[in-house]
C-alpha cells in the first residue's frame, strides 16, 4: 500500500468511525465532497445537498451507536488521485427503541483527492429498501409492527403465567389444608394408642407373664417410634409451607421442658438412663412453642437413643454476654465420628444411625432442629468425642429472652 492508498484508506476508516460508531453528523460531513449515492433506502441517486440531508435524517432516526462486525473491505488505487473501497459488513443497533440488525450489508465508496485532501465523492450502500417507506432511513414502521406482535405475545404469556400461578396458589392452599387435617386426625388416634400401649405394658410387666410382657413392650416401643416419625414428618412438612415463619408468643420454657422430658421418660426408663434437668425454674421466652418443643424433643430423644443403658443425659442452660441464652443437651453415650459432624444437620436418610438398642431414625430430626433454630435467628452446634458422648447446644438471641 503506497502513501496515497494509505491516506485514502485512513480517510475511509475515519469516516466509518464517525458515521457508524460516533453517529456525529459534523464529523461525518467533513469527509464528504460533492457526494452522490445509490441505494439509501427508497431514495436513489440524489444531488450533494440532498445527500447531506439523508445523512442528517439517518443519524436523527438512529442516534445510538451502530455496532459493526465481520467487516471485510478491499481497495484499489485507480490513479494517484482516485481510490475505490468496497466490501461487506454486519451492523446492529437500536432504532427508535427497537433492536435492528442487517447482515452482509454491501458498501462501496469512491474517494477523490482534491487540494491534497481526500473526500468521499460517491457512496453506494445496499439497505433493504423493500422494507422501508418514504422518509425512512430504517424500516421504522415494520419494526413497530413487529414490536406490537411481540408485545401481544408477551401479554398472552403473562396472562397464562398468572393463571398458572393462581392454580398453584390454590393447589398449595389445598395441600396445606390437607396437612392440617392429617396432622389433627392422625395425632388423636396415636395418642390413644400410646396411652393404651403404656397401660398394657405396665400391667403385663407386673403380671409375671414374661412373653406377653415382651409383646406389650414391643408394641409400646413401635407405637412411640412411629409417633416420633409422624411428628418429624409433619414438622418438616409444616416448616416447608410457603411463607411459614415462627408464630411467636410468650412461653414458660421450664414448662415446655418438663412436658418434653415426661414424654421421653418412658424410653429413658426402658434403658435405665437418668435424665437430669438442670434448667432454671423461671425462664420466659418469646418464641414459637411448637418449634422450640420440636427442637428440644429431637435433641433429647437423640441423646437417649445414643446413650448406653445405665447412662445419663443432662439438660441445662446459661446466659451469655449479649443477653441471649444457650441451651445444652449432653450425654455420655457413644459419640459421633468426626467425619460425620459437617453434614450432621443436613437431611439424609442414609446417614441415620441405629441407637444403642437398635432404635431406628429418620434423618429428619437434626435438620428440623437446624431450620427451626435458624428461623429464630439462633444457631445450633455440636461437640462430640467417640466413646465419651456428645453435647448439642442451641442459642436464642436476647430479643427472644424476656426474663431469667
Amino acid at each position: 500500500m503506497n502513501s496515497n492508498e494509505l491516506t485514502a484508506f485512513e480517510t475511509f476508516s475515519s469516516y466509518l468511525k464517525s458515521y457508524f460508531f460516533e453517529r456525529d453528523l459534523k464529523k461525518t460531513v467533513k469527509f464528504l465532497g460533492d457526494i452522490s449515492g445509490f441505494g439509501t433506502g427508497v431514495d436513489e441517486v440524489v444531488p450533494p445537498a440532498d445527500m447531506r440531508e439523508l445523512f442528517k435524517r439517518d443519524i436523527e432516526q438512529s442516534p445510538s451507536k451502530i455496532i459493526v462486525k465481520n467487516d471485510k473491505f478491499s481497495h484499489r488505487l485507480i490513479s494517484d488521485d482516485v481510490v475505490i473501497v468496497w466490501g461487506t459488513l454486519d451492523i446492529s443497533s437500536e432504532i427508535d427503541g427497537f433492536p435492528y440488525e442487517i447482515n452482509n450489508l454491501r458498501l462501496s465508496i469512491l474517494l477523490l483527492r482534491r487540494n491534497d485532501s481526500w473526500k468521499i465523492e460517491h457512496k453506494h450502500i445496499s439497505l433493504p429498501f423493500i422494507e422501508q417507506e418514504e422518509d425512512e432511513a430504517y424500516p421504522l414502521k415494520k419494526l413497530e409492527e413487529q414490536n406490537a406482535v411481540l408485545s401481544e405475545l408477551v401479554e398472552i404469556r403473562t396472562s397464562e403465567l398468572k393463571h398458572k400461578n393462581e392454580e398453584l396458589r390454590i393447589a398449595n392452599a389445598e395441600k396445606d389444608k390437607l396437612m392440617s387435617i392429617v396432622a389433627h386426625d392422625l395425632r388423636s388416634p396415636f395418642n390413644a394408642i400410646l396411652g393404651y400401649s403404656q397401660i398394657l405394658n405396665e400391667e403385663l410387666a407386673q403380671s409375671g407373664k414374661e412373653e406377653w410382657a415382651e409383646y406389650a413392650e414391643n408394641l409400646d416401643k413401635t407405637a412411640r417410634d412411629t409417633y416420633s416419625l409422624l411428628e418429624n414428618l409433619l414438622s418438616w412438612s409444616r416448616s416447608h409451607i410457603s411463607g411459614y415463619e415462627p408464630a411467636k408468643e410468650i412461653v414458660d420454657f421450664p414448662q415446655i421442658a418438663k412436658i418434653t422430658i415426661d414424654l421421653a421418660s418412658q424410653l429413658a426408663q426402658r434403658k435405665n438412663i437418668k435424665i437430669e434437668n438442670r434448667l432454671p425454674d423461671k425462664l420466659s421466652l418469646n418464641c414459637d412453642p411448637f418449634m422450640i418443643r420440636t427442637v428440644l424433643r429431637n435433641l433429647l430423644s437423640n441423646a437417649i437413643k445414643f446413650t448406653e443403658p445405665g447412662g445419663k443425659v443432662i439438660l441445662e442452660s446459661e446466659q451469655v454476654e449479649n443477653g441471649g441464652v444457650v441451651f445444652t443437651i449432653s450425654d455420655d453415650g457413644v459419640g459421633i465420628p468426626e467425619e460425620k459432624l459437617d453434614t450432621l444437620f443436613v437431611i439424609d436418610a442414609k446417614k441415620s444411625s441405629k441407637g444403642t438398642l437398635g432404635e431406628e431414625g429418620t434423618g429428619l430430626g437434626l435438620s428440623l432442629c437446624n431450620e427451626f433454630v435458624s428461623k429464630h435467628g439462633g444457631g445450633i452446634w455440636v461437640e462430640s468425642t467417640v466413646g465419651k458422648g456428645s453435647t448439642f447446644k442451641f442459642s436464642l438471641s436476647n430479643q427472644d429472652v424476656l426474663s431469667q
